[in-house]
Protein backbone atom coordinates (compact mmCIF):
# COMPACT_ATOMS: atom_id res chain seq x y z
CA UNK A 1 0.00 0.00 0.00
CA UNK A 2 2.84 2.47 0.56
CA UNK A 3 2.71 5.61 2.97
CA UNK A 4 -0.69 6.94 1.78
CA UNK A 5 -3.99 5.30 2.80
CA UNK A 6 -6.41 4.59 0.51
CA UNK A 7 -9.64 5.16 2.30
CA UNK A 8 -11.27 8.55 0.64
CA UNK A 9 -11.59 10.40 4.38
CA UNK A 10 -7.82 10.83 4.14
CA UNK A 11 -6.09 14.21 3.43
CA UNK A 12 -7.10 15.68 0.10
CA UNK A 13 -4.11 16.51 -1.86
CA UNK A 14 -2.62 13.40 -0.52
CA UNK A 15 -5.53 11.39 -1.66
CA UNK A 16 -5.44 13.16 -5.19
CA UNK A 17 -2.13 12.30 -5.42
CA UNK A 18 -3.04 8.72 -5.25
CA UNK A 19 -5.69 8.96 -8.19
CA UNK A 20 -3.29 10.82 -10.07
CA UNK A 21 -0.95 7.85 -10.06
CA UNK A 22 -3.62 5.19 -10.58
CA UNK A 23 -5.04 7.49 -13.98
CA UNK A 24 -1.34 7.44 -14.95
CA UNK A 25 -0.93 3.67 -14.66
CA UNK A 26 -3.96 3.20 -16.40
CA UNK A 27 -3.45 6.01 -19.54
CA UNK A 28 0.11 4.11 -19.57
CA UNK A 29 -1.64 0.39 -19.67
CA UNK A 30 -4.09 1.44 -22.57
CA UNK A 31 -1.92 3.22 -24.70
CA UNK A 32 0.70 0.26 -24.43
CA UNK A 33 -2.71 -2.05 -25.55
CA UNK A 34 -3.01 0.20 -28.40
CA UNK A 35 0.58 -0.17 -30.35
CA UNK A 36 0.09 -3.62 -29.34
CA UNK A 37 -3.11 -3.74 -32.01
CA UNK A 38 -1.01 -0.89 -34.47
CA UNK A 39 1.12 -3.07 -34.13
CA UNK A 40 -0.65 -6.21 -35.56
CA UNK A 41 -2.31 -4.32 -38.05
Amino acid sequence: MGRQSRNKNSMGKQYNRVLKRRRRESYIKRKKEAKKIAAKV
